[in-house]
């Protein structure tokens, strides 16, 4: 089954906020169980029936995103309305599981899960399902497919199990969250201390660990204005929701791009004032790209939705927020260094350098402009504080964004260097060292330290070990002087080089002419406008109206179009014949003990579907890899579907799982029945007559 979460268009545009309050409200939180995997298998024909007590049953939810070798653990909320246990999904197709454990062998079960969605768009979706087994192992896991697309706001899946011999009963709820219309075109500045920061989108990675809390005064307030995002002559408009001090203001502003200066989004900045009792802080924005009737109105049914921006800050108001939790500066005083073994070496971002034609200094800032064939200016962006004028290039150099160090698989040492303390004072420091892989490891590692300055300099060693799964390392540091009660912080991050594990799984089938390894042929996608950006390309979707990004693309000189790899695609199709299918399994440690299991379906056209579930007995490798026999199977033209879900399972954890499909010919079945009529000149068969 496959839930597929799409916009329905411009005209069921509804209230994020109003939305958001709702969804909370259906969130149902329980209590914490630990994910305990074994071998999964059951009779799915839901016939069986057994004689089991009580085993003290649970639940744990896992997704993969499709083509990829990831997968996610869901955790459920602690406490009620906690919405810092929801986990981001960025926009993909994902396959979840919702794995069942310490069942009771032989006993029937019953599963009921619900999956409530809103989007930007398309407002809320309910799907829900039931399935029945006999358990003939004391777990199993159930799929289903879900799509989430760019407006894909939040989405809450809750599911209840039932022994139905001992009438035991059990629920859970997860909570996620999707890109929600935030894709980079549209966003939110806020100056504080002179300096204009980004407002971070609780629809992104970091959900709500950015937060903002402002202290007393007032702000200055304004839209990121997208860098050469705006085709000139093309009409936009803004909606806007703003609200703090329980004064609520919702209203829109409409331009057309480079019809002169003053005009469109850098028009509209505004200002905030934060007071003593000021909690929640909104401002939120959905830009469009606008049509209008023959009479001047807008019409929002024929626009085309571009991008959102979803915010909240804090002030000093907010009850669970006090003074001690003020967002601290950030310390000019605390270092990083890094070494492999070949030095120490100094963190440091690596910044971008941007070019433009023309830049004007507007007091603090620079405006910079790049001039088009079509003869139009086009605007690059107001943010840049640091530009020179190149007489060689005859172009404007601004410092742009920046690039975190990379680091490359190895040990390594981190050494955290404090500076500039004040003798005799107390001190308190907190760091949270954390990485991310591609094997979906999550460490952390938090330390807390208080002590008395005996000198104006102190460090800290940190070791690690970084693999070439790695995606991000991280340190937070926190430095509180307890004498003054104030706190600074800094933020280190680095890159990895986050590549994705070897699969431990390959599939051959076999007709008699020999094993093929299965593969997906991926989709092709054709673009006019693609560039390279430091191994991937970027390229304009006219379509969808954003960048795409590929990592392996080429210019076709016939067609005058840039021709990119997808990141999905076809499995193989499987012709008429008999099959054999051959599992290696590799990547072993010798000396280890694994299994494996596997679930097997066949879909036939007008002959429904042949399910199993084969668990294969634990064995010591003695090799690096094994070859497994799976199944024997006769494919007919009236094959649809062929799937394999496999799990690899060592101490009773899952190491690695990975789906194997193939399509099939899928021809309609012929009919077991032919019918006759005859009104005494003979009988005739029925058919229909086909029309021209």
């Amino acid at each position: 089954m496959v839930f597929i979460l799409y916009p329905c268009g411009s005209g069921c545009m509804y209230s994020e906020r109003k939305s958001k309050s709702l969804m909370l409200s259906l969130l149902m939180l329980v209590t914490a169980i630990s994910p305990i995997v074994s071998t999964v298998s059951a009779d799915h024909e839901g016939n069986g029936s057994g004689n089991g007590t009580n085993s003290g049953m649970g639940m744990w939810l896992t997704s993969t995103m499709n083509g990829t070798n990831y997968t996610m653990d869901h955790d459920f909320c602690e406490e009620e309305f906690d919405e810092n246990c929801a986990l981001f999904m960025g926009e993909g197709e994902y396959e979840f599981n919702i794995n069942s454990y310490n069942l009771n062998i032989n006993d029937s079960y019953n599963l009921e899960f619900e999956i409530f969605t809103h989007g930007i768009m398309d407002g809320f979706y309910e799907q829900e399902e039931s399935r029945n087994w006999t358990a003939y192992y004391d777990s199993s896991s159930e799929n289903f497919s879900l799509n989430i697309d760019n407006f894909t706001c939040e989405i809450i899946i809750f599911a209840g199990i039932t022994n139905i011999n001992t009438t035991e009963y059990m629920n859970m709820q997860w909570l996620m969250l999707g890109p929600c219309g935030n894709n980079g075109i549209l966003g939110v500045e806020i100056e504080i201390f002179g300096a204009w920061t980004d407002v971070p989108s609780f629809h992104s990675d970091e959900l709500w660990n950015n937060m903002i809390y402002l202290e007393e005064g007032t702000y200055n307030m304004s839209w990121k204005k997208p860098s050469g995002y705006f085709t000139s002559g093309n009409d936009y408009l803004i909606e806007y929701e703003r609200e703090i001090n329980g004064d609520y203001d919702e209203g829109s502003y409409n331009w057309t791009a480079g019809s002169g200066s003053g005009v469109g989004l850098g028009s509209q900045d505004w200002s905030i004032t934060v007071y003593e009792d000021t909690c929640e802080i909104i401002n939120d924005g959905f830009l469009w790209e606008a049509e209008y009737f023959s009479n001047g109105t807008w019409d929002k049914e024929n626009s085309t939705f571009l991008s959102a921006v979803i915010t909240d800050m804090r002030g000093p108001g907010c009850e669970d927020h006090d003074d001690d939790h003020h967002e601290p500066e950030y310390a000019d005083n605390i270092h990083l260094y890094y070494d492999n073994g070949s030095g120490p070496v100094l963190w440091e971002m690596t910044s971008e350098v941007l070019y433009f034609e023309d830049c004007t200094d507007a007091g603090g800032y620079y405006e910079c402009y790049n001039y088009h064939d079509n003869g139009e200016w086009d605007i690059g962006s107001f943010e840049y504080e640091q530009c020179e004028y190149d007489n060689t290039t005859m172009l404007w150099a601004c410092e742009g964004w920046g690039e975190p160090p990379m680091l490359e698989a190895g040990d390594y040492t981190f050494t955290l260097n404090v500076t500039d303390l004040e003798v005799g004072t107390n001190y308190s420091l907190v760091y949270d060292a954390f990485t991310h892989s591609t094997m979906g490891h999550e460490d952390l590692q938090s330390e807390f330290y208080d002590f008395t300055a005996t000198a104006e300099y102190v460090e800290w060693i940190v070791n690690g070990t970084v693999t070439e799964t790695t995606c991000e390392v991280g340190v937070d540091v926190y430095l509180t002087n307890q004498s003054s009660d104030t706190e600074t912080m800094d933020n280190f991050h680095f890159n990895g080089m986050c590549e994705e594990p070897p699969s431990m799984f390959e599939l051959y089938y076999d007709n008699g002419s020999g094993p093929v390894l299965w593969e997906i042929t991926l989709e092709m996608m054709y673009f006019e406008d693609c560039s390279d950006y430091d191994g991937h390309y970027e390229c304009w979707n006219d379509w969808h109206g954003h960048y795409e990004h590929f990592e392996h693309c080429e210019y076709d000189n016939t067609t005058m179009e840039w021709a990119c790899e997808s990141y999905w695609g076809e499995p193989p199709m499987l012709e008429p014949g008999n099959y054999t299918f051959t599992l290696n399994f590799t990547n072993l440690v010798v000396g280890e003990t694994y299994s494996v299991d596997y679930r097997f379906k066949h879909d036939r056209a007008g002959f429904g579907s042949e399910l199993s579930n084969t668990p294969l007995s634990d064995f010591n490798a003695t090799t690096e890899y094994v070859h497994l026999d799976l199944e024997t199977l006769e494919v007919d033209e009236y094959t649809c579907h062929v799937g394999f879900d496999l799990n690899a399972m060592q101490d009773d954890r899952r190491i690695s799982h990975e789906e194997f499909h193939f399509n099939g010919m899928c021809e309609e079945s012929p009919s077991p029945f032919e019918l006759y009529y005859d009104n005494g000149s003979g009988p005739v068969l029925w058919e229909m007559t086909s029309e021209v």
